[in-house]
């Protein structure tokens, strides 16, 4: 196998043509590290470890460009199998944006449940549902929604203060729509029951007190 041109392109990378036929592309590190140059004869092993350390380069880049929005490690993985890299490719690649940090789940959990449970005022069981999607492990779900347990409380209070200003929280058919909107938030069954129950009482003795 025969390097025949060498051509520099408009994204700072050079593509590499093995017997007049374009194989892949290369940045500035690779070009000098196997020290490449046009007429230059490539061993079978000699090739097999530039492609790898090239199609490494290539998933690295297109991971950089998806991590512009934040990513679980499932969801890279996932993207780079869509671009029909290796296995092994994939691997480390992701392997290389934990260890330096460009990866985190544990940080991107934590602030995903912020952000639903904050500004969406979602409940527990959307954020597990949609963060497990995303393949995040069980146990760090666990512990990012357990940190901010107390928040969860105080929503799904408000959430049903809301919901009840808006019928007659004294028709039950009406009590159970707003139970079943706040189950489509992600509350659970016992925790919605208490809160409405606890905000009709409330009603309840305001109308006495009155």
């Amino acid at each position: 196998m025969k390097i025949t041109r060498i051509k520099y392109t408009k994204n700072k990378l050079f593509a590499i043509y093995i017997d007049d036929n374009y194989a892949f592309s290369v940045d500035e590190n690779l070009l000098f590290s196997y020290k490449l140059k046009e007429q230059m004869e490539l061993a079978e092993e000699g090739y097999a470890a530039l492609s790898h350390d090239a199609q490494l380069l290539m998933a690295r880049l297109q991971m950089l460009r998806m991590l512009s929005n934040s990513k679980t490690r499932r969801e890279v993985e996932d993207k780079l199998r869509a671009a029909d890299f290796a296995e092994d490719i994939i691997k480390e690649c992701a392997d290389f944006a934990e260890e330096y940090g460009y990866l985190n789940d544990e940080e991107y959990t934590r602030l995903y449940v912020q952000e639903k449970m904050n500004l969406r005022q979602w409940g527990p069981l959307r954020i597990r549902q949609e963060l497990q999607r995303k393949g995040v492990a069980r146990e760090v779900i666990t512990r990012a929604l357990e940190e901010l347990q107390g928040g969860e409380e105080e929503n799904l209070r408000a959430l049903a203060a809301q919901l009840l200003d808006r019928v007659d929280w004294q028709d039950r058919k009406q009590v159970d729509k707003c139970k079943q909107k706040l189950y489509g938030k992600g509350y659970t069954f016992d925790s919605i029951n208490h809160a409405v129950r606890e905000e009709i009482d409330r009603r309840r003795c305001e109308m006495i007190e009155d």
